[in-house]
C-alpha cells in the first residue's frame, strides 16, 4: 500500500479527496517496476502511459541526429512523467524514458485517464492541474535554455535540483542544461573557486 500513499498524498496536494473516493481511483493504476537503465517507453513507441515515480528517478531524452542524448526532463520520486504527444495522441514517441536507478511507478492510461473521471469525477480536476503545472514546467525550461547563461543554469541547478546531481550520471548533467561537458566542467571550476551562489 505504500505506493497507493504515495499516491493519495500526491492528489492531496491538490484537491479534496474522501477514503471512499481514492478507493475507487486505486483500480485505475498498475505498479511496475523498471531496473537501472532499462526502458520504461522507447523511441517509437505508441506509449499511452501517464507514470506517477513512487520511488527512483526516470530521465527523458531525444536522440539528435549526431547520436547524443538530449535531455528533456529529470523525474524523482512525487513527480509524473510521460510521453505527451504520444500519450495524448497515440503516435509513435520521439522521446525515450529510461530509470536512472531501480524505480517504481504507478501507471495510469490514456483510456483509464478518461473512464476515472466518471468514476471520481474529482480526479478531472486533479489532471487539470497536472496539465498547468507541466505547461508552467515547460514555459520555464524554455525560457532558461533560450534566456540565461550556462552559468546562471547551473547555479540555479545546484539551489533547486540538487538531487540532480546526488542521483543522476554527472554525463546527464550537460544535456539536461544544455550545455557542453568541457563548459559544464569549467562552470564547476569556478563556482568552486570562486564560491559563487545565487540568491532567489
Amino acid at each position: 500500500m505504500e505506493a497507493y500513499n504515495a499516491l493519495r498524498n500526491e492528489i492531496s496536494r491538490f484537491v479534496d479527496i474522501t477514503d471512499n473516493e481514492f478507493e475507487k481511483v486505486i483500480p485505475f493504476f498498475r505498479k511496475k517496476h523498471i531496473r537501472k537503465n532499462r526502458e520504461l517507453v522507447g523511441i517509437g513507441d505508441a506509449d499511452r502511459d501517464l507514470a506517477f515515480i513512487v520511488k527512483g528517478s526516470l530521465r527523458s531524452f531525444t536522440i539528435d541526429e549526431n547520436g547524443r542524448e538530449r535531455v528533456y526532463k529529470i523525474a524523482f520520486e512525487g513527480d509524473w512523467i510521460g510521453a505527451p504527444i504520444s500519450f495524448s495522441e497515440g503516435v509513435p514517441s520521439i522521446y525515450v524514458i529510461e530509470a536512472n536507478e531501480p524505480t517504481e511507478v504507478l501507471l495510469i492510461s490514456y483510456q483509464e485517464r478518461d473512464n476515472i473521471y466518471f468514476t471520481v469525477p474529482v480526479m478531472e480536476r486533479f489532471f487539470r492541474k497536472l496539465v498547468d503545472g507541466y505547461l508552467t514546467y515547460a514555459i520555464r525550461r524554455f525560457t532558461s535554455v533560450t534566456t540565461e547563461s550556462a552559468e546562471v543554469r547551473y547555479l540555479k541547478l545546484l539551489q533547486q535540483q540538487p538531487e540532480i546531481l546526488q542521483r543522476v550520471p554527472l554525463q546527464t548533467v550537460p544535456s539536461y542544461l544544455s550545455i557542453t561537458p568541457e563548459s559544464l566542467s569549467r562552470i564547476r571550476h569556478n563556482v568552486v573557486n570562486e564560491g559563487k551562489l545565487l540568491v532567489y
